[in-house]
């Protein structure tokens, strides 16, 4: 009785966290951020990043015609596990919030990630940043918006694949935004687009 009672609590508990919306507003922007130890490195030595940042928030894009646009716009940024520099890109939401995730775009098919609300029966919250299954997701050196004549240059690009196990899936957490402000503030280029 009391390991059906258990189940039955999990099931309870762990979908009422997957209805959390993560998205911004136009207020307030969300802070993700992720800083590996070393002892955590050390259980994954293939992984690519030592610490992973996100800032997601709201741009309006103005037109010469007048009209506007409001995106949900996310900044990424992540420290290389080789050379310690910071890397970078931006992406946009372009399709409505499916279960709680949010995936988010590159303009020009350049890539894709998404964000995952999880939990688990202790009540314990955080957000997974996944790149699926045969997708990608790359970031580049020192910037949030690639230099095209820079893209094969060996060392600018680090490219996340979803076919790889080892650098697919981030477990984040919400923290103030000002942590993204002071990495995105380390970063030389901070306009998005392809």
């Amino acid at each position: 009785m009391k390991f059906l009672f258990l189940n039955v609590f999990m099931v309870l508990v762990v979908p009422a966290f997957a209805e959390v919306n993560i998205t911004p507003t136009e207020t307030h922007g969300i802070c993700l951020q992720r800083v590996y130890t070393k002892s955590e490195l050390k259980a994954v030595p293939k992984q690519k990043f030592s610490e992973l940042t996100i800032k997601v928030f709201q741009y309006t894009q103005n037109y010469d015609d007048g009209t506007s646009h409001v995106f949900d716009t996310s900044m990424v940024i992540g420290r290389s596990t080789k050379n310690k520099k910071l890397y970078g890109n931006t992406a946009w939401r372009f399709e409505e919030p499916i279960n709680g995730d949010v995936n988010y775009q590159i303009e020009c098919d350049g890539g894709s990630f998404s964000l995952k609300q999880r939990a688990n029966e202790r009540g314990e919250e955080w957000i997974n940043f996944v790149v699926e299954k045969d997708h990608v997701f790359p970031l580049f050196q020192g910037v949030l918006q690639p230099d095209i004549e820079k893209m094969e240059v060996p060392g600018y690009t680090i490219r996340l694949d979803g076919n790889d196990d080892d650098n697919n899936t981030w477990r984040l957490e919400e923290v103030p935004l000002n942590r993204c402000d002071e990495k995105i503030a380390q970063i030389q280029d901070r306009n998005g687009g392809c």
